[in-house]
Formats: structure tokens, sequence, C-alpha cells
């Protein structure tokens, strides 16, 4: 009987203000490598929280990563420089204040 993998569902929280959109893509390539090492037996889903419709209202948007990706998160994974971004700062502090399991890729602070 094959063994049914658990899933663990991640929001990657990082850094996005001023970055390519080809720079944000590769930093989530690499922390979805990060998580998926981490939990080799897990099957993983990345919580989409990029939105194509941005309006330039970043205060709107961290609402709604929060309430729309976050909230239904069981790890959350931040890449590095989080805490020099306002966003990710928040980000974190959400994550912290509500229990949920906080990763942060290599060569990154908690």
């Amino acid at each position: 009987m094959e063994e049914k993998k658990a899933i663990k569902n991640v929001f990657i929280s990082q850094p996005m203000t001023g970055k390519s959109k080809a720079k944000i893509m590769r930093t989530r390539k690499n922390a979805q490598n990060y998580i998926k090492n981490r939990f080799p037996n897990s099957k993983i889903h990345i919580i989409n929280n990029i939105f194509d419709d941005f309006d330039g209202n970043e205060v709107k948007y961290l609402g709604k990563a929060i309430m729309e990706g976050m909230s239904a998160a069981d790890i959350v994974v931040f890449t590095k420089g989080w805490e020099e971004s306002k966003g990710c700062m928040c980000e974190h502090q959400v994550a912290i204040t509500y229990g949920l399991e906080c990763l942060y890729t290599v060569g990154n602070k908690p």
C-alpha cells in the first residue's frame, strides 16, 4: 500500500519592492527548493501571494496576502532580506502572533 504524503501549505514572505519579476520568481523558486529539501516526505503546496492586479497600494496588498494566503498556511518561509522589508516584517509579526511555523532560508536570521 502506498503511503499518503502529508500536505504542507507554504506561504513565502519575500521582499518585492524594487525587484524585477524575474528576481522575485528566482527567489520564490529557491525558497520552494529549500522547503522541499526540508520536508522531502511531504507534498508541498506553495500558496500564491503574487497578485497580477497590484495597483501600487502596498497596504491593501499586504492585507490581501495575509487574508488570502497566510491564513491558509501551515508554514511561512522568510527569504533573505525579510527583516529589511516593511511588508515582510508585518507578515512575520502576524505569523509569530498566530503561532505559525516560521522558517528562514539559509543565510537569513530570525
